[in-house]
């Protein structure tokens, strides 16, 4: 995977792509199977596993983890909400939304997981344990794109799932 200034997601090179075949060809919301998406969750401080069906997948602590630590990127194709395609995924970008696509998740980046997406809201009652930081903006070609990181704001042990709040920008909840 190539980088650009530290710690940005770049976009992944043509042979990355091909081998991405698993991907919707819309590019919108799909993401591959458990066993690719633990593969690149591998030697970071994060492993995926299935709720059962539940909520689809989960991001779970691999070590116990202080307040503040960086457990993923959340990496987003920026697009005009008004032509956003439909679908529960969006993230609010100043007057745009973030649509993950097939760039949006993969191998990691200076050591930390690109599987942000991945992560769920807590369920009714409980608090997040984690939080974003700000959005940065860069171009990938003719595309904007944007990501941003999830980090812990508590302590959070070891097989603890990690959550944030998606805000009001994410659309319809069918839960």
């Amino acid at each position: 995977m190539a980088h650009g200034r530290r710690g940005t997601p770049q976009r992944a090179s043509q042979r990355q792509r091909r081998q991405s075949s698993f991907f919707n060809p819309r590019g919108d919301e799909a993401l591959p199977g458990l066993r690719q998406l633990r593969k690149w969750a591998k030697g970071t401080k994060v492993d995926v596993c299935d709720h059962g069906g539940r909520k689809g997948y989960a991001v779970i602590a691999a070590v116990r983890m202080r307040p503040g630590t960086t457990v993923a990127i959340y990496d987003m194709r920026v697009v005009d909400a008004a032509r956003a395609l439909p679908g529960d995924c969006r993230v609010r970008v100043g007057r745009m939304v973030g649509k993950p696509d097939d760039q949006s998740v993969g191998p990691p980046t200076d050591g930390v997981a690109r599987l942000g997406q991945l992560l769920n809201e807590p369920a009714t009652g409980e608090a997040a344990n984690c939080e974003r930081t700000e959005t940065k903006l860069y171009r990938h070609g003719t595309h904007r794109r944007a990501y941003f990181e999830l980090r812990t704001s508590k302590y959070v042990h070891k097989d603890e799932e990690l959550t944030w709040d998606y805000g009001e920008s994410y659309g319809r909840r069918l839960y």
